[in-house]
C-alpha cells in the first residue's frame, strides 16, 4: 500500500445540509461516504427523502464527501485508504465544534463499499469521532474484485467529438460492458459541460490502484497514525445484498464482530446496490440508527 499520508487534499468537495435551525456544528452529523466510481450526488435522492421523513423535527447536519480521484475533489498520484483517511480526517477536524458544549462524538457515518471501508478503518482509528456506523455491502477483509473491464472500456471511449450521454454509452457497449447498469453507473461520472467530454474521476488511477480499495489495511494504518489495536463500540448497521459479494460471504465476515462487537447485521435480497433495491428498508434502518437514544 502506498502511504499518501502527506498528500493531504485541502479541501474535498461537499454538499453541506446543515441541520436546520442550528448551527453546523449540529446534535447529530451524518457523513456520506460513497463507492468506487461514484461520486456525492449519487446521495442526492436518499437525502431527500430522510429530509422528508424528517421535516418536523430535523436536527441532523448531512454532508455528502466526493473522495479523491472522483467528482469534483482534486485528483493525486495514488488512490488508497491512507490518503482518504487523511482527506476525511482533515473534514472531520473542520466539523469540530468551537463550542466545547457540543458532542463531537455524535457523527454518524454511512458508506457504501468503498466508503463503507473507509468509515470502518476511520471508526477503528478515530472512535472519539464517531458515534455510529452504517455500513453498505463492504466488509473487514481484503477481497478479491475487479473492475478492470470497466475501466478499460471508459479509457478506450474516445471522448472527442462526442455529442451526448448515450453515444458514450455505445462506446461502452462496444468496448465489453454488457449490462446496462454498469453503462449507466460509468456514464453517470461523465461530464457533458465541457468540449470534449471528460470523465470526472481519474480514471488512470482507479484502474492501476483498485487492488488498495479492495484490500483491508487496519495493521498499516494503526502504525501511521501510532494507533494501538482498537475494536468500535458503538451501535453499527451493516446492510448488505445476498448477492453481493461482500457481507454475504461469510468468508469475509471473520473479524466483524471482534472489531465491531454492537454490529447488527441486515442481509437481505439483493445486490451490491441492496440500499436503493431496498430503499424503504434502507432508510427505515438508518433513521432508526440516527434517531436512537
Amino acid at each position: 500500500m502506498a502511504a499518501s499520508y502527506g498528500a493531504v487534499l485541502q479541501a474535498i468537495s461537499h454538499i453541506s445540509l446543515p441541520a436546520k435551525g442550528i448551527a453546523d456544528a449540529s446534535i447529530r452529523n451524518i457523513i456520506l461516504l460513497h463507492p468506487l466510481l461514484s461520486f456525492k450526488e449519487s446521495w442526492r435522492l436518499g437525502v431527500n427523502r430522510l429530509r422528508a421523513h424528517s421535516a418536523r423535527r430535523y436536527r441532523w447536519g448531512t454532508y455528502a464527501l466526493d473522495a479523491r480521484n472522483h467528482g469534483e475533489s482534486p485528483w493525486t498520484e495514488t488512490h488508497d485508504y491512507a490518503g482518504m483517511v487523511a482527506d476525511l480526517k482533515l473534514f472531520m477536524d473542520s466539523l469540530s465544534p468551537r463550542d466545547s458544549s457540543t458532542d463531537v462524538r455524535q457523527n454518524v457515518f454511512v458508506g457504501h463499499s468503498q466508503g463503507g471501508k473507509l468509515a470502518m478503518l476511520y471508526a477503528l482509528l478515530f472512535p472519539e469521532q464517531v458515534h455510529r456506523l452504517f455500513v453498505i455491502d463492504a466488509a473487514p477483509a481484503a477481497y478479491t474484485h475487479s473492475h478492470d473491464s470497466l475501466f478499460q472500456a471508459m479509457l478506450k471511449t474516445p471522448l472527442a467529438g462526442l455529442t451526448s450521454r448515450s453515444e458514450a454509452g455505445e462506446y461502452l457497449k462496444e468496448f465489453g460492458v454488457q449490462y446496462a447498469a454498469d453503462r449507466a453507473y460509468a456514464l453517470a461520472n461523465l461530464d457533458t459541460t465541457t468540449t470534449p467530454f471528460r470523465w470526472r474521476p481519474n480514471v488512470p488511477v482507479l484502474l492501476r490502484d483498485q487492488h488498495n480499495v479492495q484490500g483491508w489495511p487496519l495493521a498499516e494504518l494503526q502504525t501511521l497514525y501510532g494507533r494501538a489495536p482498537a475494536v468500535f463500540k458503538g451501535p453499527c448497521v451493516f446492510f448488505g445484498g445476498q448477492n453481493g459479494g461482500r457481507l454475504a460471504n461469510a468468508a469475509y465476515r471473520t473479524d466483524l464482530f471482534s472489531l465491531f462487537p454492537a454490529a447488527r447485521l441486515e442481509l437481505h435480497p439483493g445486490s451490491h446496490f441492496v440500499h436503493h433495491e431496498k430503499h424503504a428498508l434502507f432508510d427505515q434502518l438508518l433513521i432508526e440508527l440516527v434517531e436512537k437514544e
